[in-house]
């Protein structure tokens, strides 16, 4: 624990926390299947001009498609079938996610993976109404391959773009062939897609859906190999059986087929569960008052959710329920405490300390800025970077204490300060936005505010908290020479050298 005997001050937070108010934070929350294995559900009962603004921690649209979609012909891209959602979406600071399939099952979709690859000599089988591509053919996996390098040289890296799922596999992209082919694959081919997606996005989360390795049942070490070899490439994870009635008569409350299997990749980037369609949900009973999710969020640390339907029904079905999952999906941060200095003056290094914890099931896997502000009686404001804070170390169950090094610039005037934290996510300045795309407004030079569990009339308009006060002294020239090594502060302190005067 940090120490209060040397000149330091806590202020618990405890009294201060909301844990009723729904967040509205990047990378985290509720999606809409916009696009799902097609082009006609799930956007086609909502207005046009609804962006889910009132959706409880709402985050971003799915795109799902098939590859013929997208490139009718080949080396010709109609980018424009994305772009005009995401360039309306993104305007309401929504975000988007993609997955194109190569196979699907509708008899309008016979084609997923283009006719013209077909044509070009890939082998194939029709299945049903659909055409299932060898996925191991060197014609498929050259051409899928240069189409996956066209989409990640447009998209990689795009703020608006929160992951890509590995979808190049399998029925309606899922990685396995159940209910039609039944066929497998060889371990090195199944490699082979993963790497079509991190070649061509190396700044973009990638997702492994956990049916390739779940339902490929050979039993001869490949799933174990499958495993490390997307855990050793950065992917996270998504599952497709949240509130399926057939997991759910099986693997007990969360529905989760082999969940032991997401842990090696939630530790390194986001897990995504789907519904089933909720109309069929609905149907046949296996909502269950939404205690398969529920029970799934812990068990997978789940950070991005899909209810797999028409958002204004699911809304106008469980709107407490959006609100509550919302926050616990992904991180969700409570200050415990704030440590300050008896005293301090102008021009002096001191140490400030915090503790955080996430109440939320996931970590978040993005770096984020925190600062302290300190405000005087006149109303000026300086703003201090606290660089020590590693926000991505704020894990489930295990607050963390953290300890900072501040300094007021010498001219600040002595008096009473306000003390406010605020954390906030930097603007991307790496990505050249496609033409014709228009950013939301911009959050100020700080970035984006990261809102924090804590009651909203502590909040400033700027994003930051007011949390305590501190009278500051006016600065002393003092002359001082050289380094001097003193005692850490306290324990756990992290300087072990702090320049300090020395009298003459």
């Amino acid at each position: 624990m940090l120490n209060t005997k040397q000149g330091m001050r806590r202020i618990p937070l405890w009294g201060l926390w909301d844990n009723r108010t729904p967040l509205e934070n990047p990378h985290k929350g509720w999606y809409l299947h916009y696009y799902d294995n097609g082009l006609k559900v799930y956007f086609d009962r909502e207005h046009p001009d609804d962006y889910l603004q009132d959706f409880p921690c709402f985050n971003h649209v799915y795109l799902r498609m098939g590859w013929c979609y997208l490139e009718p012909e080949e080396g010709k891209y109609n980018w424009e079938l994305l772009d005009e959602v995401i360039r309306r979406w993104w305007l309401h600071d929504r975000r988007v996610s993609f997955r194109i399939s190569t196979k699907e099952t509708d008899a309008d979709q016979a084609f997923a993976t283009p006719k013209w690859v077909k044509e070009a000599g890939c082998r194939g089988e029709m299945v049903g109404d659909c055409w299932e591509p060898d996925y191991g053919d060197p014609i498929f996996l050259e051409k899928f391959g240069n189409f996956m390098m066209a989409l990640g040289k447009r998209y990689d890296g795009a703020p608006f773009l929160e992951f890509v799922d590995v979808g190049s596999f399998g029925e309606w992209g899922e990685c396995h062939t159940e209910g039609s082919s039944e066929r497998t694959w060889p371990l090195e081919v199944m490699k082979e897609h993963i790497d079509m997606h991190t070649r061509a996005f190396k700044k973009t989360p990638v997702l492994l859906n956990y049916d390739m390795i779940a339902l490929r049942r050979m039993y001869d070490g490949s799933e174990e190999e499958l495993l490390r070899y997307a855990t050793e490439a950065g992917l996270g994870v998504r599952a497709d059986s949240g509130c399926v009635s057939f997991y759910e008569d099986r693997y007990g409350a969360s529905s989760m087929h082999r969940p032991e299997l997401f842990q090696p990749l939630v530790a390194q980037a986001p897990m995504d569960l789907e519904l089933g369609h909720y109309g069929h949900v609905k149907k046949c009973g296996s909502w269950n008052d939404g205690v398969p999710m529920l029970a799934s969020l812990y068990e997978a640390k789940v950070t991005f959710g899909g209810f797999h339907g028409f958002a204004r029904e699911f809304l106008a079905d469980h709107t407490h329920y959006c609100a509550q999952i919302g926050n616990l999906m992904g991180y969700w941060y409570f200050p415990q405490a704030i440590y300050l200095p008896e005293h301090m003056r102008a021009g002096q290094r001191v140490s400030m300390g915090m503790v955080w914890e996430n109440r939320g099931v996931a970590p978040c896997y993005y770096d984020y800025n925190l600062y302290a502000k300190f405000t005087s009686a006149d109303g000026k404001a300086f703003v201090l970077p606290l660089r020590e804070a590693k926000n991505r170390q704020w894990v489930m169950n295990a607050p963390r204490e953290e300890i900072y090094s501040i300094r007021l610039p010498a001219d600040a005037p002595a008096g009473s300060y306000m003390v406010s934290v605020g954390l906030f996510e930097p603007e991307n300045t790496t990505y050249t936005l496609p033409e014709g795309y228009t950013a939301p407004a911009s959050r100020g030079p700080l970035g984006r505010p990261i809102q924090l569990a804590l009651k909203a009339d502590l909040k400033e308009a700027d994003g930051f908290y007011r949390l305590g006060q501190i009278d500051v002294g006016a600065y002393q020239d003092i002359p001082y020479e050289g380094v001097v090594t003193v005692p850490s502060l306290w324990p756990g302190h992290p300087k072990d050298q702090t320049v300090f005067p020395r009298r003459k």
